[in-house]
C-alpha cells in the first residue's frame, strides 16, 4: 500500500479547489488517518495533522466535530476533558496541541487558524439558530470536506433544515450543566431535533441533492488515498436545499 505523505494531501486539497486561507468543516474517519505515513498511530496521527497545520495554519480554519451531546444525556460537558463520542477521527484532532475546543454543551467542535476566536465567541445556547457555529460557516461561505465517510454526515444540513423551518424537526430545549471558563454554569440549549412521530422517515438523505450539485459542479468528490472524500460550499448547499424544498419539503430526507 501506498502511503499518504504531506505532499499528497496538499496535492488532495489542491485537487478539491481548498485553498490555504479557506475555512474548512471536517468530517472524518479514522482509517483515512492510517493511510498516512509513520511507524506507529501516533506518528501517523501527528504527521497527518500537522499537514493540515502546515497547509492551513497562517490563513486558514480547520475545525472538526467533537459533538457529545452531553445535555441531552444528563451530563455535564466539561471542554477539557469530556470525549468526543463521534469517533476516533474528531477524537484525534481535539487531544492535539495546538487545536482550542469551543464550550458547546451538546454539539462542540475543536478548531486552529484565523478563525479561532471567532469560532468561540458563537452561542453556547442554540445548535444551528442565530450565532451559532454553523451560522458563522455560512456567514463565512465555509467549505465541508467528508474524509472517508458518506456526505449524509454533513450536519450542516440541520441548519439549512432549521433555516427552511421544516416540519419534521422541532425546536427542544435542553437544561443542564457545564463549564466555561473553568466555572461550572447553568444552561438551556435549543436543539432542532427530529419528530420521531413524522408520518416519514426523517433521517438525513443527501443522495438527491448531492447529484444535483454534481451536475451543476459543485460538488466535488477526489480520492484520499483509497477512501472516498467529497467537498463543498456551505451556500451552494444551501442554495440549492431552498429551491428544491420549495417543491418537495422532503428533498433532505428519505
Amino acid at each position: 500500500m501506498k502511503f499518504l505523505t504531506r505532499t499528497k494531501i496538499y496535492n488532495f486539497l489542491k485537487l478539491h479547489q481548498i485553498k490555504k486561507n479557506d475555512i474548512v468543516f471536517v468530517h472524518g474517519n479514522a482509517a483515512v488517518i492510517k493511510q498516512m505515513n509513520g511507524k506507529n498511530n501516533k506518528q501517523k496521527i501527528n504527521n497527518f495533522w500537522s499537514s493540515f497545520l502546515d497547509y492551513f495554519a497562517k490563513d486558514g480554519t480547520v475545525i472538526v466535530p467533537t459533538f457529545t451531546y452531553s445535555l441531552t444525556k444528563n451530563k455535564i460537558f466539561n471542554p477539557k476533558n469530556t470525549l468526543s463520542s463521534i469517533g476516533l477521527f474528531s477524537e484525534t484532532f481535539r487531544k492535539l496541541k495546538f487545536t482550542k475546543r469551543s464550550n458547546h454543551p451538546i454539539l462542540s467542535v475543536s478548531h486552529f487558524g484565523k478563525l479561532s476566536q471567532q469560532i468561540n465567541k458563537t452561542s453556547d445556547k442554540t445548535c444551528f439558530g442565530k450565532n451559532s457555529i454553523y451560522e458563522l460557516l455560512y456567514k463565512k461561505n465555509a467549505k465541508l470536506l467528508c474524509l472517508g465517510c458518506s456526505y449524509n454526515e454533513l450536519t450542516f444540513a440541520h441548519y439549512i433544515e432549521e433555516k427552511l423551518k421544516v416540519r419534521y424537526r422541532y425546536h427542544k430545549f435542553f437544561e443542564g450543566y457545564y463549564y466555561k471558563n473553568n466555572k461550572k454554569k447553568f444552561i438551556k440549549c435549543d436543539y432542532f431535533v427530529r419528530d420521531l412521530k413524522y408520518k416519514y422517515k426523517t433521517k438525513l438523505n443527501l443522495r438527491k441533492i448531492i447529484a444535483s450539485l454534481k451536475k451543476n459542479k459543485k460538488y466535488k468528490s477526489n480520492a484520499i488515498g483509497y477512501m472516498p472524500a467529497h467537498s463543498v460550499k456551505v451556500r451552494d448547499l444551501l442554495t440549492k436545499a431552498k429551491k428544491h424544498i420549495l417543491q418537495n419539503k422532503h428533498y433532505l430526507i428519505n
